[in-house]
């Protein structure tokens, strides 16, 4: 029974999404069924493993919203009712994910779903962020309140990514603490270019990625001069390519 969770799960979300574009006037109540389905299903599938495992589902629900949430500011209709056909079934696999993982958790690392998981992460960060950077543009939003919801959402995305690979050499509270420092930091810095909010979501993201990316990768290495000279290379390369081809406003 618990199986067919990840297609009534995919084919909700569907219903919200277009419910929420077709009708802007139900956006609130959506938001609230959604976020009831989202609880439910989570009780329903993790069971007594909800509790340890809260900062994998709240991810998941952070997934789940920010994508509901980018529908609403993407402009084309022919790609926004494309990223709610992709999203949805995205989201009926996650729920898949979730439900192995709730029944064996090994189960979740020997088939090689961390690496999903993690992306899936990253994914909800970016699209939280370029709805944060929208709200700024759009509607004058307060640069502040974006810095501590970046804070809030560096922190417990990031401690959902490292949490599922594991640390072995480095402090996981030290790691989460510089990463958000640095990372609200660089986001900060981001609002004073006059750049479109997708490529200002995508170098913060960027950053994002790299910091996760290189304690990760170096609890292998005896040294991680080469790892973080190669990465700060390959970042510094990605964030001239964006802002050269940006559209500055």
């Amino acid at each position: 029974m618990r199986f067919i969770f990840p297609y009534i799960f995919a084919l909700l979300t569907w219903v919200a999404a277009y419910s929420s574009v077709v009708s802007p006037r139900s956006i609130p109540y959506v938001l609230g069924a959604y976020g009831g389905l989202c609880i439910g299903t989570a009780i329903a599938v993790a069971r007594r493993r909800l509790l340890s495992d809260w900062n994998l589902w709240v991810n998941f629900c952070i997934f789940f919203f920010s994508s509901l949430g980018y529908t609403l500011i993407i402009a084309s209709p022919a790609f926004r009712n494309a990223y709610i056909a992709a999203f949805g079934a995205v989201c009926g696999v996650v729920m898949y994910v979730a439900l192995r993982f709730s029944r064996d958790a090994n189960a979740l690392i020997t088939k090689n779903y961390v690496r999903f998981i993690g992306w899936i992460f990253i994914l909800a960060f970016w699209q939280m962020l370029a709805g944060i950077y929208f709200m700024q543009v759009a509607y004058d939003a307060s640069v502040w309140s974006g810095a501590v919801i970046i804070a809030l959402l560096t922190f417990v995305l990031g401690r959902g990514i490292i949490g599922i690979h594991g640390l072995t050499k480095s402090s996981m509270r030290l790691v989460l603490l510089v990463l958000t420092l640095t990372q609200v930091e660089f986001s900060l810095f981001l609002t004073l270019l006059p750049i479109h909010y997708y490529v200002q979501a995508t170098l913060a993201t960027s950053w994002f990625y790299f910091i996760i990316e290189l304690v990760l990768s170096g609890q292998s290495l005896t040294s991680r001069k080469a790892i973080f000279r190669a990465y700060s290379i390959a970042l510094s390369i990605a964030c001239i390519l964006l802002l050269l081809t940006a559209a500055w406003q």
